[in-house]
């Protein structure tokens, strides 16, 4: 729902852009193409590495993962990390991995 709501905001501000310079707005569409393609390659990666990890982990092993990495949610290292995790793009493949259990 949140994404739907970010999107009207988004078109709704590219039409108003649009009606009031056409040019500028279409030059920001292609900038924001280039920007997309640009940024495709890796994207396409980390949608790879999450399938393969969803393949070839089990639910237990990919939380074993995690937790290794980031610590016990209780703990002083975990908390802190977990803190730093809301800076991090949402696209990390550990958390998705346990949403799978």
């Amino acid at each position: 729902m949140t994404a739907v709501i970010i999107n009207i905001i988004a078109l709704g501000a590219f039409a108003v852009a649009f009606s009031r310079n056409r040019k500028k707005a279409l030059k920001s569409i292609k900038v924001a193409t280039k920007m997309f393609l640009g940024i495709l390659p890796m994207l396409i990666i980390i949608i790879l590495l999450i399938g393969l990890l969803f393949g070839f982990v089990s639910g237990g092993g990919a939380a074993a993962v995690y937790r290794r990495a980031v610590g016990t949610p209780g703990s002083f290292t975990g908390s802190g990390n977990q803190c730093g995790a809301a800076h991090t793009p949402r696209y990390w493949p550990s958390p998705l991995s346990l949403s799978t259990g």
